[in-house]
């Protein structure tokens, strides 16, 4: 994540810190691995969510 925590990247996105806990969990579950790793009020993406973010965002590109 390019924020680095959970309250950085709601305020980029206009979301709750809430939401975007929420999001990531319903992504784990969907993909099944995590996705990313916290340390405390940090987070950082795990090597399955670095793979799942470029491939997200090839295709929102392409579209």
């Amino acid at each position: 994540m390019e924020n680095g925590s959970i309250h950085g990247a709601a305020a980029r996105l206009g979301y709750t810190p809430s939401a975007i806990s929420q999001h990531i969990a319903a992504l784990q579950r969907e993909t099944g691995m995590p996705l990313v790793e916290r340390h405390g009020r940090d987070i950082r993406p795990t090597e399955a969510g670095v793979r799942s973010a470029s491939a997200v965002s090839a295709r929102a590109i392409s579209s």
